[in-house]
């Protein structure tokens, strides 16, 4: 068997400015990886990564770290007969009652096509249900003199309340699918708009599409039927561009990144850099703008742009992290990351300098973890010295601020969060004790009667309180009862 190619080595940094940061890379010499997507579970971070020797394709795993990115076990993935796709920009990986879910492009290579995949494996990594795999190779764009047949890519990927998964595809087309959590393709709606990334986020009311490239979109989705849609923004060329789309949804209002920058041709040579504006928009639940803030300046180079896909995340609303790529302006990138309060309040916005040696950084994943810190997967690319294959390579980075900087550990939070409280409808739980796995609760009535009862499934659930007439009650949570008010 061919070993796994993501041998790690790390380097441990201390700062009293910036805090604590811990980086893993792939070495050079032992092949192409793409550290894709992390998910924590019981107190272990599970690393998904693509890889593959030039001679040997296809050594995708997972890698089991503990809290001191010490690496406690590694899987090499089955894919079911199907090869998953080698560049892994899409690929994720998510958990749910016990159970590892795997979506993302897959290569037929001696079909010569590729499939949009969906896997389901237990906590060793075995597959416990036949891989679901879409043809999406003959996806046809049709406008005038354009007629295109030709593969795609996956944007992201949405894990919704009731558990299904909305995924988006582009290239050529842009199109969502609805898959339920065995995999069966619910809903396909091809969109009429081109672009190359974004992110999807969830509301009380819809699923959110915020979007990049040359316009900057938001796009409402009804929840009941895709094709139901409306574009609620749309900002010119030359303006608030965004080239991410990164996107959270925070007490039901939308919080999304995004950059100005300049026309190309204003570009210096021969490195063709420029610099741009990264800032943060706090949006109102309407969808109105609330407040923005200034991050750096991020810095695109002659090896394309410094990538940032789904680069915000959090386990509280008042600890916010959002991991961006920057540069000094010589050709290469280093990572910067902002941690903010949903209400705009900027805690920091550091740089991580001494981590750049001729490497362009590419961002895959940014996730909040429980003790308050971050971590970032992706991709350091370096083209100066080392051109492709072998100078791309896998990272990892482990991030915890100082103390007096604004974050909130989870070990420090209440065990059960309500908001709001008092509420008229929708209440919001997050049940940090149990984030892992499915909680009872009930609610009484003051004279102790039960009037309601159900699961908490998620990390953040909503319990609809429209039945219940106007007052006070009484919400408990395995050992926690917290008062609750409906106006």
């Amino acid at each position: 068997m061919i070993g796994f190619c993501l041998v790690l080595t790390a380097t441990c940094l201390t700062a009293q400015d910036i805090g604590y940061y811990k980086l893993i890379t792939t070495p050079y010499d032992t092949c192409v990886a793409w550290n894709n997507d992390i998910v924590e579970v019981n107190n272990q971070y599970y690393i998904l990564s693509v890889g593959y020797y030039v001679s040997a394709p296809n050594a995708n795993t997972v890698t089991v770290f503990d809290k001191n990115l010490n690496q406690v076990q590694q899987f090499l993935l089955d894919g079911g007969g199907i090869n998953f796709e080698t560049m892994g920009e899409g690929l994720r990986v998510f958990y749910k009652n016990n159970h590892f879910y795997i979506l993302g492009k897959a290569e037929h290579i001696e079909e010569g096509k590729s499939t949009f995949y969906f896997a389901k494996y237990n906590e060793n990594f075995e597959l416990v249900q036949p891989v679901s795999s879409y043809d999406m190779t003959n996806i046809i764009y049709e406008e005038d003199t354009l007629n295109v047949a030709r593969g795609f890519w996956v944007s992201d990927i949405l894990l919704t309340r009731n558990n299904e998964f909305i995924v988006f595809l582009y290239e050529p087309t842009c199109r969502l699918l609805r898959l339920n959590a065995q995999g069966e393709l619910l809903e396909e709606v091809l969109l009429h708009f081109a672009t190359t990334w974004g992110n999807l986020v969830e509301t009380d009311s819809h699923y959110i599409l915020s979007m990049s490239l040359y316009w900057n979109f938001i796009i409402l989705f009804n929840k009941d039927s895709l094709s139901d849609y409306k574009d609620i923004r749309v900002i010119p060329k030359g303006s608030d561009m965004s080239a991410e789309g990164s996107a959270v949804v925070v007490d039901n209002r939308l919080i999304r990144a995004y950059e100005v920058s300049p026309d190309r041709e204003e570009c210096p040579d021969p490195i063709r850099e420029w610099e741009t504006d990264r800032r943060i928009i706090f949006y109102n639940e309407d969808l109105s703008e609330k407040k923005r803030i200034e991050l750096g300046l991020p810095c695109i180079n002659e090896f394309g742009a410094a990538k940032n896909y789904n680069t915000m995340h959090y386990r509280h609303p008042d600890s916010i992290y959002y991991a961006y790529c920057s540069s000094e302006g010589n050709g290469t990138s280093t990572i910067a990351i902002a941690c903010f309060s949903s209400e705009g309040e900027l805690h920091f916005n550091h740089t991580f300098s001494d981590i750049t040696d001729s490497v362009v950084y590419h961002i895959y994943m940014c996730k909040a973890v429980s003790d308050g810190g971050m971590l970032i997967t992706g991709v350091a690319n370096d083209p100066y010295n080392e051109p492709y294959p072998h100078g791309v390579k896998g990272f990892l980075l482990y991030y915890h601020p100082p103390a007096g900087t604004g974050i909130v550990e989870a070990a420090s939070l209440p065990s059960i969060q309500i908001y709001p409280n008092p509420t008229t409808n929708q209440l919001r739980i997050t049940n940090y004790e149990l984030r892992h796995g499915a909680a009872e609760y009930s609610i009484y009535s003051v004279a102790g009667q039960k009037v309601m009862h159900g699961t908490l499934q998620d990390e953040t659930s909503v319990i609809n309180l429209a039945p219940l007439a106007k007052g006070m009650y009484f919400l408990r949570v395995g050992e926690k009862t917290v008062k609750v008010v409906r106006e």
